[in-house]
């Protein structure tokens, strides 16, 4: 669980900052060099962070990671606007989906 607490944080980082070091992980967490290389090196291999010397950048794939929820809380309004307009439409025992 601890290292996808880590792994969760670096990408944090990489969103906000764009770039992450191998001595902030460390310091972080407490963990010893050779981990934070390995979490950076596995999170490497999945696409999600490019490694560079003394930590790692962000990877284009990350660019659009976090735009889901940002577009959702954007759209929330309208959302909730179509809501209150079917609202009108549903009759009892009526099921409906909204996502």
């Amino acid at each position: 669980m601890v290292q996808e607490l880590r792994k969760k944080y670096i990408l944090n980082q990489l969103n906000k900052y764009e770039s992450i070091s191998i001595q902030n992980i460390v310091e972080n967490f407490n963990i010893s060099e050779i981990t934070a290389r390995r979490d950076l090196n596995e999170l490497e291999s999945k696409g999600f962070l490019v490694r560079v010397h003394g930590g790692a950048i962000k990877s284009r794939i990350t660019s659009g990671l976090f735009d889901f929820n940002n577009t959702a809380l954007k759209l929330q309004d309208h959302k909730i606007d179509i809501c209150r307009f079917a609202m009108n439409y549903i009759e009892e025992d009526d099921t409906i989906y909204m996502d």
